[in-house]
């Protein structure tokens, strides 16, 4: 209704301010919606038109016709802020812009389809600044019964969020309020703790009490949003800690050496760039939700917006070589609505993530979508229930096998296994490779640095450099129907390097290949 009020407003502008000029109302509220160009258009079109009036009254009649066209113009424009505005402001705009081109061409018909067409004009433009209803999206719908187990020895009575796996799926890591560190505070509510970083392991296929990260990653700032690539060895998460913006954060990288962390890394370029313009422009209240890398570590997507307890959108980032990181830029798929919770499958394509602007079952649901290399994001379904429900679910993942699927549900970590029939919720299929670096003398493990680079990949495309770990195994995820030059390395030991086949699939798989290095 405020464009009606405003064209209200102008008339009694007009009424009781003779000389008041027609662009007063339009300047004061609306300067970015009302074009210049209409000022100048309408400007000169009155002084040309006025020319050819000889009657007094009728140039003034002329005038004030003019002045409300012009008027209504911007109120046309305001009216796409409200479709409920438009029809009434139509014919409003219909009966003034009639009168208008009826003087001009002295003729009814003429004048009412010239009037056609110049709300045509004005309202065309604008149809771009209209919030458009987004089509329904399709939910997935699946056969038989799906299990889903709650993991109640990881699980605490304070809320997890943001989990990641790693490729061989034998260990989580995950956000965590529960506190219980010699750090632990209270950063706002009296029923959460500050954040940080915990993980758990699985042993015969149970997973074992979660254990948090020691205080090289953790700190009283809170930490959030981990996730571990391929090589399980290195993590990337967020942290507000003293200083970000010039330590190259709030996005670190930290490296396990042995059982010890190293001291985290900031990724630095266009990260901290994006995230310190708009910490400035919100007063330190802007905040993040949930970010993802792809296994190759060259893709981030994180969700974040002005206010941590507000609506989010979603952003990506790609890595340029030695460039480092671009600026962060804003997904299609972000919504009026809030998005959150993303993920990203070991494909590097496929995108999970939490949005309660796309409609669904109700509170927060997950969608998954293909994310394409320029940012366009396609194939956007729902995935349907038993996944989403009436309560807030997010925090979506999928191993790299593709055979178990995590999430969060109000705050505890849930696991469904995923079978044949579900593959429209899988991602694209990938293979894990895995195996032991051992002494070929004493079979003790050797913690070597391993290289798979794809043949006649272009340089720096398509290569992924991973550790064993202490106990020797190592892991790394493989693109399908690609063939790959493996070389292992270590101090003192002879260089080795193999040839890696990765078969075509319509299913992921595992590679298991083990290691044996010659001294020197």
């Amino acid at each position: 209704m405020f464009c009606c009020c405003q064209t209200a407003l102008f008339l009694h502008c007009y009424v009781v301010f003779p000389s008041f000029r027609c662009c007063e109302v339009c300047s004061q509220y609306c300067p970015n919606i009302f074009p210049e160009t209409f000022q100048l258009s309408g400007k000169k079109m009155r002084e040309k038109s006025a020319k050819n009036v000889k009657n007094a009254y009728f140039a003034k009649r002329f005038h004030f016709v003019v002045k409300i066209w012009r008027s209504t113009i911007a109120a046309s424009h305001l009216s796409m802020l409200s479709f409920k505005c438009c029809l009434p402001l139509f014919f409003l705009h219909f009966h003034v812009m009639n009168s208008f081109c009826f003087l001009i061409t002295n003729h009814r018909i003429p004048a009412i389809l010239l009037c056609l067409g110049c709300w045509l004009i004005v309202v065309a433009p604008t149809q771009s600044l209209v919030a458009q209803t987004p089509a329904k999206i399709p939910a997935l719908k699946f056969q038989g019964t799906v299990t889903i187990t709650r993991l109640n020895q990881i699980n605490s009575a304070f809320q997890e969020a943001n989990l990641s796996l790693t490729p061989d799926g034998k260990r989580m890591y995950f956000l965590s309020d529960r506190g219980g560190q010699v750090w632990s505070r209270r950063p706002d509510t009296t029923d959460r703790f500050d954040g940080d970083i915990w993980t758990s392991q699985r042993v015969n296929g149970e997973w074992q009490a979660a254990q948090c990260l020691d205080a090289t990653v953790n700190t009283e700032r809170g930490e959030d949003e981990p996730n571990i690539m391929p090589d399980g060895q290195t993590v990337l998460f967020q942290s507000w800690q003293p200083g970000w913006q010039n330590s190259g954060g709030p996005y670190y990288s930290a490296t396990v050496k042995g059982t010890s962390w190293e001291k985290p890394i900031g990724l630095g370029g266009g990260i901290t760039l994006f995230f310190t313009q708009m910490r400035k422009q919100t007063n330190d209240q802007y905040g993040t939700d949930g970010s993802a890398f792809s296994a190759n570590g060259k893709l981030f997507v994180v969700a974040c917006g002005p206010d941590y307890d507000g609506p989010m959108d979603l952003y990506f980032s790609r890595k340029a070589g030695k460039a480092g990181w671009l600026y962060c830029q804003k997904l299609d798929i972000s919504t009026d609505g809030n998005e959150r919770s993303v993920f990203l499958a070991a494909d590097g394509k496929t995108l999970y993530f939490a949005s309660d602007g796309l409609g669904g079952f109700g509170g927060m649901d997950i969608f998954k979508a293909t994310l394409s290399d320029d940012g366009k994001v396609t194939n956007v379904v729902n995935i349907g229930e038993p996944f989403n429900t009436k309560a807030n679910d997010y925090g979506f993942v999928v191993s790299a096998k593709g055979d178990e699927a995590y999430f969060v549900r109000n705050g505890d970590i849930y696991m469904a296994k995923l079978s044949s029939s579900m593959n429209a919720l899988k991602p694209f299929p990938v293979s894990v490779l895995t195996g032991t670096v051992r002494n070929k003398i004493t079979g003790t493990p050797v913690q070597a640095k391993i290289t798979l680079r794809a043949i006649n990949a272009l340089p720096e495309s398509d290569v992924e450099e991973i550790s064993a770990h202490a106990d020797g195994t190592y892991s790394a995820v493989l693109n399908i129907g690609t063939t790959y030059r493996q070389t292992i390395s270590a101090p003192g030991f002879k260089e080795v390097q193999r040839i890696v086949s990765v078969p075509t699939s319509k299913q992921s798989n595992t590679l298991q290949i083990d290691i044996v290095l010659v001294p020197m």
